[in-house]
């Protein structure tokens, strides 16, 4: 429609008007109607604003665009309803799937454990299955290559070429025991109430929450603890020895008792031998005499020992230590020479502090000893006391 059209059409609807205001038609109209003819006339003489005309291509384009949106909406619902099937398909399809991996996982929960693979235990910790987590009693041997496993308190144990047991009856107190070989565990926190053991035929190592390594080695009689996070105690097992605490990057070895044992001897023998009687040389004799009492007592040198650590004694003017050592080496050895040799040291000391005791002392060694290295001594030791003790016997 043209700018021109716009402008003629309301002139036109006006002429009517125009001809109801004409002197022979002015009288027949009431005094209204005749005011709102004027008030028409005058609006139509007056010029029109120029009001440009509508932009119809703008207005096309818009168009347009919404019919491309609601095309848009149409085709997607559509498509959304075309997938419900395929969702349904894709449904069942995880359905089976995840009774097909359930049926495996319960055909390899009924294999031998020691047996498994890899790809068995990734499988099952996938289904949060793994022998750890459903068994009481686990025994896990591999030859070789690294295997996994995590237990019920949620430690990773990572065995390689060893064989280990598990006693998880309580789930926060695993109690894991290594024959042979490596075991690595990543211990979760525990809490104030857990606590994770494992433990080897020479030491026992404890620990709440960390990362750690345990190596025991048949070969080297010892096991070797190596703490990579956290803290971990170390307690070896017989000789009455110390626990030990480890932090992070350090590591300890551990003999076995009877490794620690024969190594305490050999050297208690070298102390004996050169009679030391320094700090380190007490402190070894300390050492092998507190060991070797939770024992049974057949290491040929706690004697040995005993008879150092009373001449010690003595050195220093510790008669009852020393004595109470003698007595000890009397009480093991019975008739053997170095009983014999305690006896007399005992007797000398009394004889040092009472002449009665030590006349007493003397003639029990006669009784025990009647042909022993120190006969002549204690026949000469008695004669000489024989008549100060007559003089003081009261009549």
């Amino acid at each position: 429609m043209s700018s021109r059209t716009h402008e003629k059409t309301p002139r036109d609807e006006l002429r009517p008007l125009r001809a109801m205001l004409r002197e022979d038609s002015a009288q027949e109209l009431s005094d209204a109607d005749r005011l709102l003819a004027q008030a028409l006339q005058g609006l139509s003489d007056e010029p029109l604003p120029d009001v440009p005309p509508p932009v119809w291509n703008g207005l096309e384009g818009q168009l347009q665009g919404l019919t491309r949106r609601r095309r848009w909406r149409y085709h997607l619902l559509e498509a959304w309803r075309n997938l419900v099937g395929v969702r349904m398909l894709a449904a069942t399809a995880v359905v089976l799937i995840l009774c097909g991996v359930s049926a495996l996982g319960l055909r390899m929960l009924s294999a031998p454990t020691g047996t498994e693979s890899g790809a068995t235990l990734a499988i099952r910790r996938l289904l949060g299955q793994g022998p750890g987590l459903t068994q009481d009693h686990l025994v896990l041997q591999t030859s070789g290559a690294d295997t996994q496993t995590t237990i019920r308190c949620g430690a990773l144990l990572t065995v390689a070429d060893g064989r280990i047991e598990v006693e998880q009856r309580e789930p926060r107190r695993p109690q894991i025991r290594l024959a042979q070989g490596r075991v690595t565990v990543q211990v979760p926190p525990l809490g104030s109430q857990g606590r994770l053991t494992v433990s080897t035929h020479d030491a026992e190592v404890i620990v709440h929450g960390t990362r750690f390594s345990v190596v025991r080695s048949d070969k080297a009689d010892t096991t070797e603890v190596v703490v990579e996070e956290g803290v971990v105690e170390v307690q070896p097992l017989g000789g009455r020895r110390s626990a030990v605490f480890l932090r992070a990057g350090e590591r300890v070895t551990v003999p076995s008792l009877s490794s620690y044992l024969r190594k305490l001897s050999e050297e208690v023998g070298g102390l004996v031998e050169t009679g030391r009687c320094d700090a380190a040389a007490e402190s070894t004799l300390t050492e092998y005499l507190t060991a070797t009492s939770a024992e049974d007592g057949t290491e040929q040198n706690i004697s040995a020992a005993l008879y150092q650590k009373g001449s010690c004694a003595a050195e220093r003017g510790e008669v009852e230590s020393a004595l109470a050592y003698f007595e000890q080496v009397v009480k093991q050895q019975g008739t053997s020479l170095r009983a014999d040799n305690a006896l007399a040291r005992s007797a000398q000391l009394r004889t040092s502090r009472s002449k009665s005791d030590g006349a007493a002392a003397w003639r029990r060694y006669l009784s025990l000893f009647p042909s022993g290295q120190h006969r002549d001594s204690a026949q000469r030791s008695l004669r000489d006391l024989a008549s100060p003790l007559r003089e003081e016997k009261p009549y």
